[in-house]
């Protein structure tokens, strides 16, 4: 049966494959499951029953028992779903009951039925943080719901701008072979390629021995399900010219956040997917498979220019917008007051709807106090490192001899910013750089002392500092120029 809403009040009609009838179900929130009559199930065509498993007695509001003729499973389509839902069938009259577990199940938009007005309910929408004012929440809602197509399922597509691969003029290709995939993964792997392919991600080409062709890589993902992509390191990646378009640092980015209150974060989903190549550059990202060999539509993530091209997309996207900053795909808006961030807010759902962007729902926040970005926490407070990431560095042990000294020394220059100066830093350089046996010298005399303190010193700056986002504007730069 098909299911779609009526214009009356709190019915959800069905219209049933055998007979083709319309079916009128009624909305009931305090219903645990789903009921209806025998006259009813003979309409349906009389799918067969059989008995409950979880349900020993029925009763309606008053007390009053209901006599079960049995339980069974009827095809239920809704919204663009098809489930499989338990219909208990019971003695008596009346209309038939769409309980709890079908309006779960089936995800009825219970705003859009009743009050006209459509409200996200999948748990796994973009979470918003607390807003002080119901105003300012009744036009954040306002905003999302202009940009329904932001959020929704598929694959975005950059309609401004397709990403160009040049070679070096003594480029050469390079054919390789498939290389093996494990049993285990070589259903989920044919299954990834061809979502990949129904997306238009990749398409298959034939068997050319004298082009660029890379072995597929299959990554395992946390959710069961694989990643493919190209070991592009060995075909085009040292023949092809990188995009130079520099990366932002930390402090760049930060330094636009400057005075924000309250922090919003979105993330695009398949980020480089979402831009499509020129004709010539997709004959160079092929990738040889066990079921033949493909070529990418769009950029893939293992080119070596992808994050400069991207990068390059995202600040013409930005241009001209207060208060945000992307770094690669993670867009991170504020502002000084409500007001100021929805409007920026605003702004930039707009410009990622006229590039053609769609956004990863589970990973956005809005409006939240603090948010997780570029390794570090933010808040209108400043930003600190990430403690997920600072713990494995806090627990790293006191190097004995010098040779264990490398493996230290790469936290102590995120570390040095919270310096006043980086005189303290000295000891542990002159220890690295003296002309001695370095793998059999202990550290020995004051040396070691000063450069145990600026070891721990550094774990304590790393678990335990804030840099102040507005500190980088807070202090004047003099410059005064010599007359003589």
């Amino acid at each position: 049966m098909q299911c779609s809403h009526s214009n009356s009040n709190q019915v959800i009609k069905f219209s049933a494959t055998l007979p083709t009838q319309c079916h009128s179900y009624q909305l009931d929130t305090g219903a645990d499951i789903s009921i209806a009559n025998l006259d009813h199930w003979k309409k349906i065509g009389q799918p067969p029953l059989q008995l409950s498993k979880t349900i020993a007695s029925l009763s309606v509001w008053g007390g009053r028992s209901l006599q079960i003729e049995g339980e069974c499973t009827v095809k239920v389509s809704y919204n663009g779903k098809t489930l499989q839902l338990p219909l208990t069938i019971v003695h008596g009259s009346g209309t038939a009951i769409c309980g709890r577990n079908w309006l779960k199940s089936l995800q009825i938009d219970l705003n859009a039925h009743i009050y006209g007005k459509s409200a996200p309910l999948n748990p796994k929408m973009p979470t918003i943080g607390t807003v002080k004012s119901t105003y300012s929440r009744q036009k954040l809602d306002d905003i999302l719901n202009q940009f329904p197509e932001l959020f929704s399922p598929g694959l975005g597509h950059c309609s401004k701008i397709k990403a160009s691969l040049h070679l070096r003029p003594d480029a050469q290709p390079r054919f390789f072979k498939p290389r093996p995939i494990p049993f285990a993964r070589q259903q989920l792997t044919n299954e990834e390629l061809q979502r990949n392919v129904d997306l238009k991600i990749i398409e298959k080409i034939d068997y050319n021995p004298r082009g660029f062709a890379a072995p597929m890589v299959v990554v395992p993902k946390p959710n069961n399900k694989v990643r493919i992509c190209g070991d592009f390191k060995v075909t085009i990646n040292p023949q092809i010219d990188v995009d130079e378009h520099p990366i932002p640092t930390v402090d760049e980015l930060f330094l636009k956040l400057n005075g924000g209150e309250k922090f919003t974060k979105l993330d695009l989903a398949d980020a480089y997917l979402q831009i499509e190549l020129e004709e010539e550059s997709k004959n160079l990202v092929v990738i040889n498979t066990p079921l033949g060999l493909f070529r990418y539509n769009c950029m893939p993530f293992s080119i070596s220019s992808a994050p400069a091209i991207f990068q390059r997309v995202m600040d013409e996207l930005l241009a001209g917008i207060p208060f945000c900053a992307a770094y690669l795909d993670d867009i991170i808006i504020t502002g000084r007051t409500e007001e100021e961030h929805l409007n920026t807010l605003k702004m930039v759902l707009t410009r990622l709807k006229e590039f053609g962007f769609k956004c990863h729902k589970e990973k956005c926040d809005f409006f939240r106090d603090k948010v997780t970005y570029v390794g570090h926490v933010i808040s209108k407070d400043g930003k600190r490192p990430d403690p997920k990431r600072v713990e494995p560095l806090l627990q790293i042990p006191n190097p004995t001899c010098i040779c264990r000294m490398p493996w230290s020394n790469p936290m102590l220059n995120p570390a040095a910013s919270h310096y006043r100066s980086l005189q303290g830093l000295v000891p542990w350089s002159d220890l690295r750089h003296r002309t001695v046996v370095r793998r059999s010298w202990s550290l020995q005399g004051t040396g070691r002392s000063k450069a145990y303190d600026t070891f721990t010193m550094s774990k304590h700056f790393w678990g335990k500092s804030t840099t102040t986002i507005a500190s980088f504007l807070a202090t004047p730069t003099s410059v005064r120029r010599s007359t003589s």
